[in-house]
């Protein structure tokens, strides 16, 4: 008889918890953010070294 108590037990007071719901999609979006951000950082460089780089057709100063 006590078998049969301690195998229903467990299972009538599993506990579901809320914060896994919560951080995982938070951790997701942190990382989409960062990758974003990232890309766009780097586009924003490739576009002022672009301005800054001499012609390929100029003759180099001296």
């Amino acid at each position: 008889m006590t078998n049969k108590m301690n195998q229903s037990a467990p299972t009538e007071n599993q506990r579901r918890y809320l914060w896994p719901w919560i951080v995982w999609p938070m951790a997701l979006l942190f990382v989409v953010i960062t990758v974003v951000s990232v890309w766009l950082n780097a586009k924003k460089i490739e576009g002022q070294r672009d301005v800054n780089a001499p012609l390929p057709s100029s003759a180099p100063v001296r």
